[in-house]
């Protein structure tokens, strides 16, 4: 170990605070080990099929978006608002901006346009990646006009098409060196006051994040995460851990096929979940009506809503197996409290 690193429970915290080398160091120990399963929909919420990434995987997309990122100008500190739907390029994008010491600027599609502009503007980004069903009114929504806008789904008159960010790298995964206070990632959720709420976290918060995670949750890297929070997946690529996307649309979270799934559950043997009760609550009236017990879940983690005794009740029927905790966390201050 070098001089400028210290070992901090199991973590290797050094002078370079970017996470991703976390990452790549997963990809180089078990390149060939599953990173993520991603579920194809059609119309009516029903699974089409699943594609499998492994961590290798994930580390040559990521590595192709870093090039087309830095040949198109961008830098260390340069921000990219991501609206765009939850899944194997939203990962990948993510992790290559997270290399590179970048800032991503995650917006929850749930908050509304309104707040979405709001947040555009606070934001102050370089550029926003986003799909045509959104970018299409670019013209006519002023805290657009002066990003560069990208992508997922067409191009056309200042619209860039993402995939033309994908380029061959042949030197790989790129890691900036990031210190304490050099900014990484800025999430934004609804807020009861008018205002999406904003919350900045830099290099240090997101390192000593991922200790505290590994620390009160279940992160052996055995596990088979099915989370509906979508910044578990990119914890989890940090963490070594199988992350099986759960067949639902993000932006409409408590819309989905219970069948599919508890199917899903059930064929990749879930050993954890997260997500707010909406989903949940779903998932667990359609186990109670069609006796299902899920043996293999062994920890949950809810947020987001207020639980009842009758809904930790059902719960434990349908996850008797399950360590269950009930959290809350303030965005603005971001401590964490949770009850078992």
């Amino acid at each position: 170990m070098s001089e400028t690193a210290s070992m901090k429970g199991n973590l290797i915290i050094s002078a370079n605070k970017n996470v991703s080398q976390i990452f790549l160091d997963h990809c180089l120990k078990t390149p060939n080990k599953t990173a993520f399963v991603v579920p194809s929909l059609d119309e009516n919420m029903k699974l089409v099929n699943e594609v499998s990434y492994s961590f290798q995987d994930m580390s040559d997309k990521s590595a192709e978006f870093q090039r087309g990122l830095m040949d198109a100008g961008f830098s260390k500190g340069d921000r990219i608002v991501l609206l765009m739907p939850i899944g194997i390029e939203f990962y990948a994008l993510m992790m290559a901006i997270y290399g590179l010491g970048m800032v991503s600027v995650f917006l929850d599609p749930g908050i509304g346009l309104r707040k979405i502009l709001i947040a555009l503007t606070d934001s102050k980004s370089k550029a926003i990646v986003s799909i045509h069903r959104f970018l299409k009114y670019r013209w006519f929504l002023p805290p657009l006009w002066f990003m560069k806008k990208i992508s997922g789904d067409s191009h056309g008159f200042f619209l860039a098409a993402l995939s033309s960010f994908k380029k061959q790298n042949t030197s790989g995964f790129n890691i900036t060196p990031l210190s304490d206070d050099d900014h990484t990632l800025i999430t934004f959720t609804s807020g009861s006051t008018g205002r999406a709420k904003g919350t900045d976290r830099n290099a240090l918060n997101v390192c000593e994040q991922v200790e505290v995670i590994k620390k009160n949750w279940a992160c052996d890297e055995g596990e088979i995460d099915f989370p509906t929070f979508p910044m578990f997946g990119l914890l989890n690529l940090n963490l070594g851990i199988t992350t099986v996307l759960p067949a639902v649309d993000f932006s409409k979270i408590s819309d989905f096929d219970e069948g599919t799934i508890t199917d899903q559950m059930e064929r990749h043997q879930v050993t954890r979940i997260s997500g707010a009760p909406k989903f949940i609550g779903k998932v667990i009236d359609y186990a109670i009506k069609n006796s299902l017990i899920f043996n293999s879940v062994k920890k949950i983690v809810l947020g987001g809503a207020s639980i009842t005794q009758d809904f930790a009740e059902k719960m434990e029927k349908v996850f008797p197996n399950a360590h269950i905790k009930i959290v809350y966390g303030s965005t603005e201050g971001a401590p964490i409290a949770f009850i078992d």
